[in-house]
């Protein structure tokens, strides 16, 4: 089952917020993405078992801690799951500047997805 998916085009500087090749979101396929995101985001698709693990992909990571006797689940990294964009055929002068016109990709396999660590 494909979903369309926004993908982090760049990383943010100094901040953990936004790596390049975070899975930001997903959208089913045919989504009209607004301007502003394809000007940040590489937009694909990603072949998945089900719409649960296209959620899932867009989870952080969180680590469950108790304070005070009462368990809390406290987010570490905002973005769980990475698209390895070493991996793809891509201009990386042009994906410091996504524009509407630059979305090379239209598919991404399932084999490129990484875990991040906490």
């Amino acid at each position: 089952m494909k979903f369309s998916f926004a993908i982090a085009a760049y990383s943010i500087s100094k901040s953990d917020a936004m790596k390049q090749g975070d899975i930001i979101a997903y959208r089913p396929v045919g989504w009209e993405w607004g301007s502003e995101e394809k000007k940040r985001f590489l937009i694909t698709e990603i072949d998945v078992k089900d719409e649960a693990e296209a959620i899932s992909l867009c989870f952080p990571i969180i680590k469950e801690e108790t304070i005070e006797g009462e368990k809390v689940n406290t987010i570490v990294k905002k973005r769980k799951y990475n698209v390895d964009m070493s991996k793809l055929d891509l201009d990386n002068a042009k994906l410091e500047n996504i524009a509407l016109e630059y979305q090379p990709i239209k598919e991404v396999s399932k084999t490129l997805i990484k875990e991040k660590n906490g």
